[in-house]
């Protein structure tokens, strides 16, 4: 395949939370998904839909789903 992805792409991930200045920054690199054979063999859509599946499963990672609103009354 003719595309712009080799081991050495990476892949930078940052989650924010305005309220409290959190962050959360990470990298990896598309070496750390597949080796350099079974990136020539996949098309475009295949890799991004790799990249897309490890970048959604980090944020879950890092964000908390049990927040909720404080009562004020």
């Amino acid at each position: 395949m003719d595309h712009k992805y080799t081991v050495d792409t990476v892949i930078t991930m940052s989650l924010g939370i305005g309220i409290s200045n959190a962050r959360h920054d990470d990298e990896i690199k598309l070496g750390d998904l597949m080796d350099q054979e079974e990136i020539d063999k996949a098309s475009e859509e295949e890799i991004e839909k790799a990249i897309e599946e490890v970048v959604n499963e980090w944020s879950y990672n890092y964000i908390d789903t049990g927040w909720s609103v404080k009562d004020e009354s």
